[in-house]
């Protein structure tokens, strides 16, 4: 009896441990499992982001191909060869930093055949889309100065030559320049007051600009008319 019970003890431990390994094996299966998933999911976003990537610089890629066909159009002052192109790359590759250059010259392009309203919108839409200030979004501003001094709007160019003269300031070689346009700008709209602190910030700030004569100049104009 006591043997019959001890061999039935050893059967149930015997069970017992078989069915722990068993236990113990799917487990380790079923986390192998799980791990090789997620070894396969973290592998495959990898692969995704790589290939996401290699897309994103092909798309560059092309659009700088496409812009530099137009620029050379652009060098050669053929402005209506370089459109059809620089509206290709708008299009086409929405997002690139071609695109954002494409808007550029076509807002430049606008403004030297006068269409002053497009000029204006895609000087505009160029700001927006660029964020940051940099040397050409200090240009597209000056751009907006140029469109409401052709519109004779004296005060409103000489407010936006004074913001592109102070955009990227310190990298901005056109700085003086701008400055000098807005006092002239404020000159034409009456208000010398407005036009004097920004001759006497180009003689302070910019001493060996070569503008420097012209602003003195203007600014002894000023002074004798005030």
């Amino acid at each position: 009896m006591s043997s019959d019970r001890h061999e039935l003890n050893e059967e149930l431990e015997h069970d017992g441990f078989v069915s722990g390994v068993l236990t113990a094996y799917g487990n380790v299966m079923a986390r192998k499992g799980l791990v090789l998933g997620v070894l396969l999911a973290v592998t495959l976003a990898v692969v995704g982001v790589f290939a996401f990537i290699r897309m994103g610089q092909l798309k560059e890629d092309r659009a700088a191909v496409m812009l530099g066909r137009a620029s050379a159009f652009l060098d050669t002052e053929q402005l209506d060869q370089a459109r059809p192109l620089l509206e290709k790359v708008r299009s086409d590759f929405p997002g690139t930093d071609a695109a954002l250059d494409a808007l550029y010259f076509l807002a430049l392009g606008d403004l030297q055949q006068d269409k002053l309203g497009q000029a204006r919108a895609n000087l505009e839409s160029y700001l927006k889309e660029a964020g940051t200030e940099s040397f050409m979004t200090s240009t597209a501003q000056a751009g907006l100065a140029v469109c409401d001094e052709r519109e004779r709007k004296w005060a409103e160019a000489a407010d936006k030559w004074t913001k592109a003269a102070m955009m990227d300031e310190a990298g901005n070689f056109n700085a003086p320049v701008y400055l000098l346009n807005a006092a002239l700008c404020f000159e034409q709209a009456g208000k010398n007051a407005e036009a004097l602190p920004l001759l006497e910030r180009i003689l302070e700030k910019y001493p060996k600009s070569a503008v420097k004569s012209r602003v003195e100049v203007v600014q002894a104009r000023l002074k004798s008319d005030a």
